[in-house]
């Protein structure tokens, strides 16, 4: 599972690493995004700059917490039919420049920061027109080495070729499927945190 992640990229930066514009009123680097927060995002449908999404989707039929549904694990997107719609028509990408998973150790839950190398990178995600406006689900897959010491979860997280397969409507479903894997072990950072800022 993913419940926080990192973005602090200049909006030069996230404009240069993913081509298109980012409102910069709207933008404020965050080094805790929480869900319920408005996150920018990249669907598909080739658009000009980054739309303003909440993360955690609410369904109609939605009766769980608040928060809505912020991730979605990747072998239920064809098999569950409110996610197999959204599969096919409703992708995106998410960028971020880490991620956060909890372990816990002798009682208390430690965070650690996971990194691509210190660099940008983006999930892979899903989104919803619901009750409340736009919003989306980061896809989850079974974790790589360096990350299954922490958790049993990972976020699917695409490299830069596969960003565009990914949001490119004619792509297969099998096309799909196969980017959801987690990062390469060798690219893996995983630092132990203090405390979250």
């Amino acid at each position: 599972m993913c419940g926080r992640f990192t973005l602090k990229a200049l909006p030069d930066e996230l404009e240069r690493r993913f081509g298109i514009r980012i409102a910069l009123g709207s933008y404020k680097l965050k080094n805790n995004i929480a869900p319920s927060e408005m996150i920018p995002v990249i669907p598909t449908g080739d658009p000009s700059e980054f739309v303003w999404m909440r993360w955690g989707i609410r369904p109609g039929w939605w009766s769980g917490s608040k928060v809505g549904i912020i991730n979605v694990r990747s072998e239920s997107l064809r098999t569950k039919q409110v996610f197999n719609r959204m599969f096919n028509e409703q992708r995106c990408i998410i960028p971020a420049d880490g991620f956060y998973e909890w372990r816990n150790e002798g009682g208390k839950k430690v965070p650690y920061l996971i990194t691509k190398n210190q660099q940008l990178f983006a999930f892979a995600g899903v989104w919803e027109r619901d009750r409340e406006g736009l919003s989306v689900a980061i896809i989850t897959c079974e974790p790589n080495m360096p990350v299954r010491k922490i958790h049993y979860r990972m976020p699917c997280i695409l490299d830069t070729i596969s960003e565009s397969t990914w949001l490119n409507e004619g792509t297969t479903q099998e096309g799909l499927l196969n980017l959801l894997k987690p990062m390469s072990d060798n690219l893996t950072t995983v630092n132990q945190c203090k405390v979250l800022l």
